[in-house]
């Protein structure tokens, strides 16, 4: 396993787009969104398919996409960029936030990480580029956690382990939206902010400590 550049991720991504070219119309063609006739002056054409100028439009946002350079086309439905790379852009396995374009990051088995979330989930260390781990129960496991379970010196027995809180991402993007505007909280910030997340404060509180601690570790 090595770092890699998650541009080299995005290529399919990227590649999956379609050009979008307004076409003189010469022959009556019809219409990938409502199925009539297109009799217009002038279509929309992306990919192998045409629309009417007022159908071409993003599924979700529903904004309409003659102004735009490309599209997304995807089980018949119709995507403009934004949209396409929510709702198919793939997500850090740790803290379930998107992996951007020119993000490094490490990819264990199934699982994409950014390269400062890839850490042991019982220790907490990032773990080093060639080092040994394991994933359980979709859970990172640095070496030590593996092997030596009952080690007096190995904060982690088989009958306690503590593995981290799965977030949703509503509750990260609550979560990451106060620790952008402060790392460290007051008491009362941090219940006002656990309730509006959702969770318990101890949970929120423990959130804040490890973004903290990421924070430090990506610094240095």
């Amino acid at each position: 396993m090595s770092d890699t550049s998650y541009d080299l991720l995005c290529s399919d991504l990227e590649e999956s787009a379609d050009f979008i070219a307004l076409s003189f119309n010469m022959a009556d063609p019809m219409c990938f969104t409502c199925y009539d006739v297109i009799t217009d002056q002038y279509y929309l054409r992306a990919g192998d398919h045409v629309w009417h100028e007022h159908c071409l439009r993003c599924c979700v946002c529903q904004v309409t996409l003659g102004g735009h350079s490309t599209c997304f086309v995807k089980d018949g439905n119709i995507f403009c960029h934004r949209d396409f790379v929510h709702v198919y852009q793939t997500k850090c396995r740790s803290c379930l936030r998107p992996i951007e374009s020119g993000d490094w990051v490490r990819s264990a088995g199934e699982y994409v990480y950014h390269l400062a979330c890839f850490s042991c989930n019982m220790c907490q260390r990032q773990l080093s580029t060639g080092e040994d781990f394991a994933i359980y129960d979709g859970q990172v496991l640095c070496r030590v956690h593996v092997l030596n379970p009952d080690d007096e010196n190995v904060n982690c027995r088989p009958k306690s382990k503590r593995f981290r809180t799965a977030f949703n991402e509503d509750q990260i993007v609550v979560l990451q939206k106060y620790f952008d505007l402060d790392t460290n909280p007051t008491g009362s910030d941090l219940g006002r902010i656990a309730e509006e997340a959702g969770l318990p404060r101890r949970v929120a509180q423990v959130w804040f400590q490890n973004a903290r601690a990421k924070l430090k570790r990506s610094m240095k």
